[in-house]
């Protein structure tokens, strides 16, 4: 009798738990099979998540040390400048290397960023295949 059921029939489920506890304990398993390979993407996609926010925060504090490094050596070299001309070149300077560092910083923040997302889907991405692939096996 289950296997009259058509996919798609609201009372599908039913009609399987009714025919027999057989039929039921078969689509209880496959579901708790799915929901657990389901649940193992989702910790993979996750995991990746977490990986790459440990990774940014570690670039970020070496970058605000460096950028901190670079920032104490001007102040001394404008503590010791002669002229205003002096002063103009060290903080022109200053302000060019800075924006250099900051444009580049966020641009490998950028590039990181698409790259975590292309690796923290593909568990995802992987179990909706292959539970589409299962679907015929459900029904």
């Amino acid at each position: 009798m289950a296997r009259d059921v058509q996919p798609g029939n609201a009372g599908m489920m039913f009609s399987a738990f009714a025919a027999t506890p057989i039929a039921a304990m078969e689509l209880f398993h496959n579901w708790a099979v799915q929901a657990q390979a389901n649940t193992e993407a989702f910790e993979r996609a996750f995991q990746g998540s977490v990986s790459y926010g440990i990774q940014t925060h570690q670039d970020l504090m070496q970058f605000a040390l460096m950028r901190l490094k670079k920032n104490t050596e001007t102040a001394k070299e404008l503590a010791t400048s002669r002229d205003r001309a002096d002063l103009v070149r060290i903080a022109s300077e200053l302000h060019r290397t800075a924006l250099e560092d900051y444009l580049s910083k966020v641009k490998d923040l950028a590039d990181k960023s698409l790259q975590m997302v292309a690796e923290s889907m593909r568990p995802l991405e992987e179990r909706a295949r292959a539970s589409v692939a299962e679907l015929p096996k459900a029904a």
